[in-house]
């Protein structure tokens, strides 16, 4: 179910676009009126996220119109009655609402002492509003949602369209009107969520073929009273995990520390012993594209999703321990050891898509390890192999190029939960295992 929140999220490039379209002969207008007068520093009073906003105006202002702006402090005018000079500055108050008492004293003190005045709110018949000399209205529509989404972007947006507006070349209006696609693109990179029907998942960040982040949950009781939840990682970006149980305040979030490294957490969802287990269900997972990383990634990995060589077939036949994988192609098994008690065996497949799959080691519903085959050879001539871990336990991955008979075998010792990336398997040319 979509809540409130994502949907204010996905509000935002519509909404910007709006702005855009609605707001900027306001913008010019402000931009005239301070070219008409003598300014030499602007002032911005904002109050929590409108803040943030305020922030990204110092730097804007800062950069693009050589303006030294600085951040109001709304209390001299309110509880010490000891407003400072504004002579001679650009007063701007950033408020979703215009309601803010301290907000609007700055920006009526500063229009009473002859400043240039300018209200940025999505309420244009709010108190702020009228305490201003020229307003910039939002044009976002009511936003319901805590905290704040398409008011914040559309307050930053609104403060680089003053920006623009003050600046005589057209150059910064051009890269404005990008923004709503550029929203929506990394909105859309948002994580896919794809369930295995025996139990775990993953998140897709550019391709539903190919997962980059895996989880699993499993009841931890009566070993100790609490879930026990896993996250694996399939990808060389840098990603955020949040995972919660339903109708409970209780949150945990996994966060990418290196490249093939995953997590796991076994005291935050406590639960009695004698209760029956919640399941975790996964609120939200996040990525962006990190800088260099051990494994020698090239520069757009993250984005080569897709195969874009010759179409990939093979000869590799499914079996209960066996994954095909890129068009059947490559071969997958694997084998399993526990370290402390020399049990082990042979892993069950649990195939999901073409490009990735899991292995289970105990039962279907307890996935231990992820596998994902990417065609990377227009970039550098090889195919890329990732593997994640949702298990402490030893395992040995052996992958089978049917095409040509190279092979791959990766061992995994016990008492980690970082796996690996190869980006140069079964290269074209080069050693192969």
């Amino acid at each position: 179910m979509t809540t409130l929140f994502e949907a204010e999220i996905r509000e935002q490039p519509a909404a910007l676009g709006r702005l855009l379209d609605a707001g900027r002969e306001a913008a010019e207008a402000a931009a005239e009126k301070i070219r008409g007068r003598t300014v030499r520093f602007a002032v911005l009073a904002a109050r929590g996220s409108s803040d943030n906003a305020a922030r990204y105006g110092q730097y804007v202002l800062g950069i693009r119109n050589r303006l030294v702006a600085a951040l109001a402090t709304p209390s001299l005018f309110t509880q010490y009655q000891a407003a400072p000079s504004l002579a001679e500055a650009l007063v701007i108050g950033i408020s979703q609402s215009g309601q803010s008492p301290d907000i609007v004293a700055v920006v009526r003190e500063g229009r009473r002492q002859g400043a240039v005045t300018l209200a940025i709110t999505n309420a244009p018949d709010s108190p702020l509003a009228s305490a201003a000399d020229t307003v910039l209205p939002l044009f976002v529509g009511a936003e319901r949602a805590v905290a704040a989404t398409k008011t914040y972007t559309a307050q930053v947006a609104a403060l680089a369209m003053l920006s623009a507006a003050l600046d005589p070349s057209a150059e910064a209006w051009d890269e404005l009107r990008s923004l709503p696609d550029l929203v929506a693109r990394a909105i859309e990179q948002n994580a896919r969520a794809v369930r295995l029907a025996d139990g775990g998942g993953g998140f897709a960040f550019f391709d539903p073929e190919a997962l980059d982040v895996t989880i699993k949950a499993l009841d931890g009781r009566p070993l100790a009273p609490a879930l026990w939840v896993f996250a694996g990682s399939l990808t060389s970006v840098q990603w955020e995990l949040v995972v919660s149980v339903p109708g409970e305040g209780t949150t945990h979030s996994f966060r990418s520390r290196r490249p093939g490294c995953g997590g796991i957490d076994a005291s935050t969802f406590l639960a009695p012993v004698e209760a029956a287990a919640a399941e975790p269900s996964i609120s939200r997972a996040a990525a962006s594209p990190v800088g260099p990383t051990e494994a020698p990634t090239p520069a757009s990995a993250p984005r080569l999703v897709r195969p874009t060589a010759a179409p990939v077939t093979g000869a590799c036949t499914p079996t209960p321990t066996t994954l095909c994988l890129l068009g059947d192609r490559f071969r997958a098994e694997a084998t399993w050891r526990n370290p402390r008690d020399g049990t082990g065996g042979t892993a069950r497949a649990l195939p999901l898509r073409d490009r990735s799959g899991f292995f289970s080691f105990f039962d279907r519903g307890n996935p231990e390890v992820a596998v994902k085959l990417l065609d990377g050879r227009a970039v550098n001539g090889a195919f890329w192999l990732f593997d994640g871990r949702l298990t402490d336990l030893e395992y040995e991955l052996v992958v089978t190029d049917t095409a040509t008979g190279a092979r791959r075998v990766y061992t995994r010792p016990a008492g980690s939960l970082c796996a690996g990336a190869d980006l140069e398997a079964f290269a074209a040319r080069g050693p192969t295992l």
